[in-house]
């Protein structure tokens, strides 16, 4: 008697892997997301953006995710490598790829649901599905609990990327998310992304 087994759909591009890998993240939030799943021992290398959580910060660095060093991530000899979507060069990651190692690109989406597809997108490669959607009800768990103001109020948001380099957050930044989520609006919406303080 023949049985026929039947999986269950994954995210388009995501394909599983196994439980022991050796991989190397690009992106900040990728890097997070792999260790609120349990599979930061996994990680061998990350980019820059990488800071949290302070495992991170004895990993050998491949450079920032939007230039990466192909050679950086060679030399970590990864099994898989998962990245933010932003990465590149596009170059880069091709011919990551013509060697041999497979590179899975989540979303870089800087709003809530886009957070909740990366964790999705990311649980899914390492088999953690249930962890996955246990992080995005705490998620949700939380904001609920955040008491916004009756009357919105317009807030400036200043990136300071060092000396004398001031930027102020536009649509569509990171920033624009967490200042609707906490219950304001952006006072900027003239531009996305982000501009040089003047």
């Amino acid at each position: 008697k023949q049985t026929e087994e039947v999986s269950s759909p994954k995210p388009e591009k995501i394909t599983p892997i196994e439980s022991k890998q050796r991989i190397v993240s690009l992106g900040g939030s990728v890097t997070e997301t792999i260790f609120a799943l349990g599979n930061g021992d996994q990680i061998v290398a990350v980019d820059a953006s990488s800071l949290f959580p302070d495992e991170v910060q004895a990993l050998p660095k491949v450079g920032y995710y939007r230039q990466i060093s192909t050679e950086g991530i060679l030399s970590a000899k990864p099994s898989m490598v998962i990245a933010s979507d932003a990465s590149g060069p596009k170059e880069s990651i091709e011919q990551i790829e013509k060697i041999g190692v497979p590179v899975s690109q989540v979303s870089s989406e800087k709003t809530l649901a886009g957070t909740e597809k990366r964790i999705e997108e990311i649980a899914a490669l390492l088999n953690k599905k249930e962890e996955g959607e246990k992080i995005i009800a705490q998620i949700r768990s939380d904001l609920k609990g955040v008491q916004k103001p009756e009357t919105p109020p317009k807030v400036l948001f200043i990136y300071a990327r060092g000396i004398g380099t001031l930027s102020v957050g536009g649509k569509n930044t990171a920033s624009s998310e967490m200042i609707k989520l906490a219950g304001g609006i952006n006072a900027v919406q003239e531009y996305e992304g982000y501009k040089p303080l003047n």
